[in-house]
């Protein structure tokens, strides 16, 4: 029969596509003395490390995953004076504000559904 290894491919075909891993964008807003000096977002894929740098003032690196219903973030924020690492889980769509020094950041994360 030739249709099973037909069938057996458009199988493996369909749980590879099922099997994506999920996208998140995750907005930062970071202020300092309660002025605002960047506002990055990033679209990353679930496990993979993701960064983005802003000028020379701060690096900011994270890996995203899902744990349940939350998002979960492990990140690390560089800036000249300071490194900072940081485990959060956050509510999809809900702004979660961190306190580091004399500066404030606030991060939001989304699943994105589809092809972002």
């Amino acid at each position: 029969m030739k249709i099973t290894p037909l069938l057996f491919l458009l199988v493996l075909l369909v749980s590879c596509a099922a099997a994506e891993k999920p996208k998140y964008l995750v907005s930062l807003t970071m202020q300092v003395s309660g002025e605002e000096v960047a506002s990055p977002s990033m679209l990353v894929e679930a496990g993979k490390p993701a960064s983005v740098s802003v000028s020379d003032r701060f690096e900011w690196e994270l890996v995203a995953s899902e744990r349940g219903e939350a998002i979960f973030l492990d990140t690390e924020f560089r800036s000249e004076e300071r490194s900072v690492d940081y485990e959060i889980s956050v509510t999809p769509g809900e702004k979660v504000s961190l306190q580091v020094g004399t500066g404030t950041i606030t991060l939001v994360a989304e699943r994105v559904e589809g092809d972002a």
